[in-house]
């Protein structure tokens, strides 16, 4: 078995939930089980990934269909696959993320622009979350090695674009590329979109054939100045 997919908050009818507690009284909820055994393995996946973040096991059942909304709509990632990780960002991981994003830039000789197309790095809560998209990274051993994104666009009937999906060169070639696409696009499905856009630099050949082969079709209309492709794909 190469990976672990984590139960995201989708069916109510899981009454277990495990909480992630942070600091200042705040906590929210990672994921949901039907009983509270199947709770306790899973915590037990999470303390092996984080091991300095403290979950708790509630039962948590919510009252009425506007609860459901509300839930789903704050519902964070959590997912594994082999030893990574991959997880919704926090304000901790901006530093961090930024780093990958920029490395793997001049990696491949392409200029960072946190004042323009890297504006929404620096600026997460704001080109992502306050518009219904989403920011994920990627741990292995506590260390951040990667990221990916989507925020909704105008593009197309109920798009988004998926960004920032970025690796370090020491997890490459490992499936977790293809991986991440693929729950990207799940997490896009449920969502309601209906259209996935693209864009990318020819330099950046192994995201080039990655998309290619995951049936993303050349289209036209780049948008970003050190990109020269973009492809989009159907997901209804």
């Amino acid at each position: 078995m190469t990976y672990q997919r984590i139960q995201p908050i989708e069916d109510f009818s899981r009454p277990w939930a495990i909480v992630r507690i942070l600091p200042n009284a705040r906590h929210y909820i990672v994921a949901r089980f039907y009983n509270r055994c199947d709770a306790e393995d899973h915590k037990r996946v999470l303390h092996r990934f984080m091991p300095a973040s403290e979950f708790d096991i509630v039962f948590d059942k919510p009252i009425n269909e506007q609860d459901k909304l509300e839930q789903c709509r704050r519902m964070p990632m959590m997912s594994s696959y082999r030893d990574f990780l991959i997880r919704s960002w926090m304000p901790s991981d901006r530093e961090a993320a930024a780093a990958i994003i920029r490395d793997a830039l001049a990696e491949y000789g392409l200029g960072w622009e946190p004042d323009g197309a890297d504006r929404d790095v620096v600026e997460v809560e704001a080109s992502y979350n306050a518009v219904g998209g989403e920011f994920w990274v990627i741990e292995q051993q506590g260390q951040l090695v990667g990221t990916s994104a989507y925020y909704p666009v105008e593009r197309g009937e109920k798009a988004v674009e998926i960004r920032k999906m970025y690796l370090s060169p020491a997890v490459r070639g490992k499936g977790l590329g293809k991986y991440l696409l693929k729950e990207l696009e799940k997490a896009i499905a449920n969502r309601g979109f209906h259209e996935i856009w693209i864009e990318t630099a020819s330099v950046l050949k192994e995201a080039v054939k990655l998309y290619e082969s995951s049936g993303y079709q050349p289209a036209t209309g780049v948008e970003t100045q050190r990109c020269d492709r973009i492809y989009v794909k159907s997901i209804t």
